[in-house]
């Protein structure tokens, strides 16, 4: 967290990207499938040009995916899901994650039709009940909540619901047939086991690859519960702009425009986004408080981007199609 944006420059020196992307000039999109650790580092932040802040997302205007392998890739290329009506969301379900419920709230403004399953009510049960109906139904899935990565046991790895949680095993077994994306908002979803001999790496987000979703955005570390909300109302606000005129949903371009505009951002032009959102007035005061309080202890001026580093917006990375 301390020293990422250094590594990220040092890590674009030691691979001479600069180079091989002179070679890719006329791509629009990159799909990167990356070996053993390297899954574990936010690639599409690498520095191109420190001085300008000009990261590898800038340079690919249809942005930058991942995939676990190349065989898992074709795979989801195969899967054409074009609706995306439904909603499948949990929300909070372990009640202390102060920005989750407004998250979803507002998310669900984007979708016609939507099954929350707030708090207590995201149990287990109600889950496994729900694969047939509504989950089977769903075009997106939605988890807001903790998770964690059991690097001694990966298949172990699990989503925290209400009452239990819900491992890699289990996940294989879901009913995503009719599911556009998965958007995993909780902590490193997108590890993986990188100790396997194989390319066929095991994690939370190949576990929903492999259940049906040609889509699921992850992320590498645990993330910052306030800025995590802002970023994933805002990559649902610029995947609106597709489905609300029929074209395809552009899962990696979105994720890399909200990500760009929350490091861009200044703690005014943040202000003045958050008194537009559909916020109780007291709910509005707290995520405005929260804003103050970051930027006075980094000592920033209203016109300062308090999200600049790649710490609060590199972590969410889109895997699939």
């Amino acid at each position: 967290q301390d020293n990422l944006k250094r590594r990220l420059e040092e890590l674009a020196e030691v691979l001479n990207i600069k180079k091989i992307i002179e070679k890719i000039l006329h791509c629009k999109k990159l799909i990167l499938i990356p070996h053993r650790f390297l899954h574990t580092i936010p690639l599409h932040a690498l520095i191109l040009d420190y001085t300008g802040d000009r990261y590898l997302i800038d340079r690919f205007k249809e942005g930058i995916s991942y995939a676990p392998s190349c065989k898992l890739l074709q795979l989801t290329k195969e899967w054409k899901r074009e609706q995306f009506y439904n909603l499948f969301a949990v929300q909070n379900p372990s009640k202390d994650l102060p920005y989750s419920e407004k998250e979803v709230e507002i998310i669900k403004s984007y979708f016609g039709h939507s099954d929350t399953y707030p708090e207590e009510n995201a149990t287990k049960a109600s889950i496994e009940q729900a694969g047939e109906n509504e989950l089977g139904e769903a075009h997106c899935v939605h988890f807001s909540c903790h998770s964690n990565f059991n690097f001694n046991s990966p298949l172990d790895s699990a989503l925290t619901l209400a009452d239990e949680k819900l491992n890699v095993k289990e996940i294989f077994k879901l009913n995503l047939k009719q599911c556009r994306l998965v958007t995993l908002s909780a902590c490193e979803t997108g590890l993986i086991d990188d100790e396997s001999p194989t390319d066929e790496y095991v994690s939370l987000s190949s576990a929903f690859l492999y259940a049906g979703s040609p889509s699921v955005v992850a992320s590498l570390w645990k993330v910052n519960d306030f800025s995590s909300a802002l970023l994933m109302i805002k990559f649902y606000e610029c995947m609106s702009k597709d489905f609300r005129t029929n074209q395809t949903i552009k899962v990696a371009n979105a994720l890399n425009e909200a990500q760009r505009w929350l490091r861009r951002e200044t703690k005014e032009d943040l202000h003045n986004w958050i008194q537009k959102l559909n916020l109780e007035p007291y709910i509005r005061e707290l995520w405005e408080q929260e804003l103050i309080s970051l930027c006075e202890k980094q000592n920033m001026s209203s016109q300062s981007r308090p999200f600049s580093d790649p710490y609060y917006w590199a972590a969410f990375c889109a895997i699939g199609q």
